[in-house]
């Protein structure tokens, strides 16, 4: 009976998995489900505008702009390009 609550605890775990990943790739183009969903967690639970979910090749996500925000995403793409090329 144990061994059996440890069996579908796996596959359910895999299956999970398996969802974050399908998602991570059909959202954010990434094969790592880990730093998407720390990505999104970053923007929904922080100030930050954008995070950056994967160092090479780059790629952003961006949240949406706020009602107390005066910034669109276009400003904010701006924002991060220049911070990038500046250093």
């Amino acid at each position: 009976m144990k061994r059996k609550r440890v069996i579908i605890t796996i596959i359910i775990c895999i299956i999970i998995l398996f969802g974050a990943t399908i998602f991570s790739i059909s959202k954010f183009n990434v094969w790592n489900p880990f730093s998407s969903c720390l990505g999104m967690l970053e923007i929904l639970f922080t100030d930050k505008e954008y995070t950056i979910v994967q160092n090479y090749p780059s790629r952003v996500a961006f949240c949406k702009t706020s009602a107390s925000s005066n910034k669109t995403s276009i400003q904010y793409l701006d924002e991060y390009v220049r911070n990038r090329y500046s250093n």
